[in-house]
């Protein structure tokens, strides 16, 4: 039998709860970073009678408006798809040694 020269192979693939504890990692580090534009609401007038959680993850909530919440969802989105383009893995991702690769070449 001839086989083709890019004939696949079989690899191991990273766990669920490795790939989903990376993610997460990768979650705070990103959460972290859009703090000082995306500040966690106080107790005000405008969220009396919401929690602060629901008040900060509700994107229509007034303020801070709906512009901070495009740059921050445009951060997380540069920040995935440059450490990606780069290096083919994100931050949480090194930490569980794990890598974005082709199914095709396995590069």
């Amino acid at each position: 039998m001839a086989t083709t020269p890019h004939a696949r192979t079989v690899r191991n693939l990273a766990a669920r709860r490795h790939r989903f504890a990376a993610f997460l990692i990768d979650s705070l580090i990103c959460s972290i970073a859009v703090l000082p534009i995306h500040p966690l609401p106080v107790e005000g007038p405008e969220v009396s009678d919401e929690s602060v959680l629901i008040s900060y993850l509700n994107p229509y909530a007034g303020s801070p408006g709906w512009r901070i919440e495009v740059a921050v969802t445009v951060l997380f989105t540069a920040y995935f798809w440059r450490q990606h383009a780069l290096w083919g893995q994100t931050l949480g991702k090194r930490l569980y040694r794990l890598k974005v690769v082709s199914g095709a070449t396995g590069e």
